[in-house]
């Protein structure tokens, strides 16, 4: 559920603002070439978002069940850092 979050946050909310900024560089019209940049550029951000959440859903998963090293992700993104 996080993680889908995460990643309709990062692609919703990029992908209109990417738009509006190539839009308003010039570089394209509203063309199939203007989407396609800005469905990549919310890829990319989507990813960069979800990906600290999926190494911590995996390192849960993971984890001894006889002794657990991570209780959340919370624990986890801390002992990351």
């Amino acid at each position: 559920m996080q993680r889908a979050a995460l990643v309709n946050l990062g692609e919703l909310a990029t992908y209109d603002a990417a738009k509006g900024f190539i839009l308003a560089s010039g570089v394209f019209g509203d063309t199939v070439l203007c989407h396609a940049a800005a469905s990549v550029l919310s890829g990319l951000v989507s990813a960069l978002i979800s990906t600290p959440m999926d190494v911590a859903k995996t390192r849960l998963q993971n984890q001894s069940t006889l002794a657990p090293q991570y209780r959340c992700a919370a624990a986890v993104s801390g002992a990351a850092a």
